[in-house]
């Protein structure tokens, strides 16, 4: 029997290390690279629009494909190259919508244009009022577009002018002369059709409610604030009134609802939180529910999950990897993975170390991530300081089980601890401290010693410190490479160093100096993660309860 010494990272993490290597976590296991998608299907809508022109665009303008809506208002358009990005709707001659407020078909003149800015990935985009208000405000400042700051943009509109969605890229669903009682359901792409007939309902006294609303509120949202202004220059003949605006939408809201929602959407969109006349909260956000202590803090699908119990490994690679755990409950947990520098991120991108930069939550065990994939999960995330706290936010729309969900008002933020040079280990305390690549790293937050899976030693903390295969119950010195010692260090939960990685000249030497009610020892180490990078670990002790054996 052997001895596993575990902490705050729980069971879902246990069989990361069983697998020992990335591959084996389930949100990342079916994951592509970015850049495979070749294809995108476009649904524009504000209603249904028919027969109108698509372009899919570089960010910088260039024409990569072509195509119209035709008669089932969608086009399929292939062959693309790794986005973003922008997708625009132009009207014609022969080019309709369906007015949700007027309840007629209209024409999309050669005029008017559509856009969204869409991520790579992406399989899919609907193209509405709120993907032109992201684009006119993405575009306000004269910014380059990256693939970072569209995301930024997207959600911004998404939080403050429909809250109720998880994205504005998503396709809501078909309004038309078809639809009527009881149409609309309580999901995405009918709380999406939902939203854009209340917005065209403020301008129903109008003969083109929608393409009105549409021109107002995209200028007027272009500076990042709803007053009825473009610039310092009033909208003429605007169609609300600024100030009234998220009460007259809710109202618009309650109307379109009772008369083409089902009951479920009649009721949840009585839940639905206001909007914003500010496009700048979701990225502005403070860490107000930290109370300007450490940990991680973030609303995901509408619920806060705070945790202060914050720890993070010394860059390893340019790279910080955060672990933030409900105090109780291990399975609660946001795990960030970011350049160690200030400045803007996406989901996807690689970071110093030529890994991606992720974001996951868990909760209960069961796992949201963004990580820039094909399934259209993104983040945008800010470093604002990286001495001597670490600090930042984030927000995006991250992948789970029953599909995306967002994320707002992310903030992480870290203090420096007190480091006596080894790590900081105090005598008798249970824990662990060491010198990675001498950088002090300790941890006191573990869990008694168990023996589970008769395999290894796990210390936890801030990564997984993982002394494998040391025997139950027996004092000596074990040289890794020998039977099945080994010493590994997981400094998130998708790569690992390793002294026994193979085709790389790893050691490591472990001590254990007591063995019972208390066990103790030393350890030190050099390891390879999967790419050839090198950590050196010396001063390692640890000690922990060994009562419940």
């Amino acid at each position: 029997m052997k001895i596993i010494f575990r902490a705050t990272l729980a069971a879902t993490l246990l069989s990361l290390a069983a697998c020992g290597d990335s591959s084996s976590n389930s949100n990342e296991s079916n994951q592509q690279p970015a850049g495979n998608s070749t294809s995108l299907s476009v649904t524009p809508a504000l209603g249904k629009i028919f027969n109108a022109d698509v372009s899919i665009k570089s960010l910088t303008g260039t024409v990569l494909k072509e195509g119209n809506t035709g008669s089932s208002g969608m086009a399929d358009l292939s062959g693309l190259p790794a986005g973003p990005y922008l997708v625009e709707i132009k009207g014609n001659a022969d080019a309709t919508y369906y007015d949700e407020a007027a309840g007629s078909l209209i024409g999309f003149p050669v005029d008017q244009s559509l856009r969204a800015l869409v991520p790579d990935g992406a399989a899919t985009a609907g193209v509405t009022l709120l993907t032109e208000t992201a684009y006119r405000r993405a575009t306000h400042g004269g910014d380059a577009l990256t693939a970072q700051s569209i995301n930024t943009f997207n959600e911004q509109v998404r939080a403050a002018l429909a809250p109720g969605l998880t994205s504005i890229l998503s396709v809501p669903s078909d309004f038309d002369s078809n639809t009527t009682s009881g149409s609309l359901e309580d999901d995405e792409a009918g709380r999406y059709a939902l939203y854009l007939a209340a917005y065209a309902g403020l301008a129903s006294a109008d003969a083109t409610p929608a393409l009105t609303i549409l021109s107002q509120l995209a200028d007027d949202a272009a500076d990042g604030s709803i007053d009825g202004l473009a610039g310092n220059t009033a909208i003429t003949s605007l169609s609300y009134d600024s100030a009234q605006l998220a009460t007259n939408l809710s109202s618009q809201l309650t109307l379109f609802a009772n008369q083409y929602g089902s009951n479920d959407l009649q009721s949840s969109q009585a839940t639905f939180d206001p909007i914003a006349t500010s496009l700048a909260g979701s990225t502005q956000n403070t860490g107000g529910a930290l109370s300007d202590g450490d940990g991680i803090t973030g609303k995901l699908a509408g619920v806060v999950y705070t945790y202060t119990d914050i720890s993070s490994p010394p860059p390893i690679d340019g790279v910080n990897r955060l672990l933030a755990t409900a105090p109780d409950n291990l399975l609660n947990r946001w795990t960030i993975k970011v350049s160690n520098e200030v400045g803007s991120y996406a989901c996807g991108e690689n970071g110093a170390d030529g890994q991606p930069i992720t974001i996951q939550h868990l909760a209960e065990g069961v796992g949201a991530v963004a990580d820039g994939g094909p399934s259209g999960a993104n983040c945008s995330i800010e470093v604002l300081s990286t001495s001597p706290v670490l600090e930042g936010r984030f927000n995006g729309q991250f992948n789970t089980p029953s599909g995306l969900v967002s994320v707002t008002d992310g903030y992480f933020r870290l203090s420096p601890e007190d480091s006596d040079g080894t790590g900081g280990q105090t005598p008798g305390e249970f824990g662990y401290s060491m010198d990675v690549d001498g950088v002090p790293v300790s941890s006191t937050d573990i869990l008694p010693l168990e023996s589970i899976y008769d395999t290894t030693v796990i210390l936890g903390g801030p990564a997984q410190l993982q002394l494998r295969g040391i025997p139950i119950n027996q004092t000596g010195t074990y040289t890794c490479g020998v039977d099945s010692i080994a010493l590994w260090y997981l400094v998130d939960g998708w790569r690992s160093h390793e002294s026994n990685r193979p085709g790389f000249s790893g050691s490591c030497t472990i001590e254990i100096t007591s063995a019972g009610a208390v066990y103790e020892g030393t350890f030190s180490g050099t390891l390879f993660a999967n790419n050839g990078a090198k950590i050196v670990i010396t001063n390692g002790k640890f000690r922990n309860d060994g009562s419940h054996l």
